[in-house]
This record gives C-alpha cells, structure tokens and sequence, in this order.
C-alpha cells in the first residue's frame, strides 16, 4: 500500500493578453483576371455604442447611446432604448436628457434599422463598443435556432 502524500501544488491564475499581426495582402493587379475581387479601402466613418441593461439574469437592453463618426468629425450623436426595458418615468428621463444634449433620440429597432444597417452596414463602417459581441447582443431585433 502506497501511504507517500502527493505534492502539495498552488493553483494560481494566469493572465494572458495577445495580438494577432494582420497579413499584409498586396493590392490585386488591375490588368489580372475580373475573377478576383478587389479588397475594398477602409472606410472613414466609424460608429462606436455601448449598451446598458438590467441588472437580472437575462440582461435586457434598457438604453444605449452611440456616435456616429466620418473620420475625426462627429456625424451623429444619440440614444436608444428598448420600449420594454424602460418605464414611463425613465423614458421622459431619456427624451429629457436627448433633447437637452441635442441627441437623437430613437427606439432600438429605429436605432438598427436606420443607423446601424441603413448608414454604418451600407458605409462599411467600422463598429466599436466596449464589450462589442455582448452589446451587439442586446440590440438584435431577431433570433433563431442554427442550422440542427
């Protein structure tokens, strides 16, 4: 019978940050073959949000707010909100806050619709956010299951 006591070992944990380095792709030649397609520029607009949401398991978007930017230039700026996620009460709070500020002030669907697809998608904007897959999370207007 073996009565040896094994080591005794710390678990501690391990931070790690990394970065992956782009490949530098050389521009297409524009006498080659119409077969390949042209890696389009970086565009110059840019549109950054960040959400906030309740405070339960289910995380529901309240409001959020966003700029929408051509370069340096700020385009547009403003706030959304989930019809839902809010009370009579907070939502004057918004228009009150929106108006003041001079915001835009849009439902979430208008905010997706109008902004995120109609100008930023259709620009090839760059999005931004804070935490971008939770935040893009709450604003979806529509899910369902994956392939089965």
């Amino acid at each position: 019978m073996n009565t040896t006591t094994p080591p005794v070992t710390d678990h501690l944990p391990i931070a790690l940050r990394a970065y992956a380095v782009p490949k530098i792709q050389a521009l297409p030649d524009p006498h080659a073959s119409k077969a390949k397609r042209p890696i389009a520029p970086a565009s110059d607009w840019t549109l950054i949000f960040d959400t906030e949401t309740t405070v339960d398991a289910a995380q529901s978007l309240r409001f959020g707010s966003y700029q929408f930017r051509n370069g340096d230039t700020l385009d547009e700026a403003g706030l959304f909100y989930d019809p839902e996620g809010v009370t009579p009460d907070e939502l004057a709070t918004l228009c009150a806050y929106a108006e003041r500020e001079r915001l835009y002030l849009r439902t979430r669907d208008a905010f997706v619709d109008e902004v995120f697809y109609k100008r930023a998608y259709q620009l090839r904007a760059a999005i931004v956010g804070f935490n971008l897959s939770f935040d893009i999370s709450r604003i979806a207007i529509n899910h369902g299951p994956a392939r089965t």
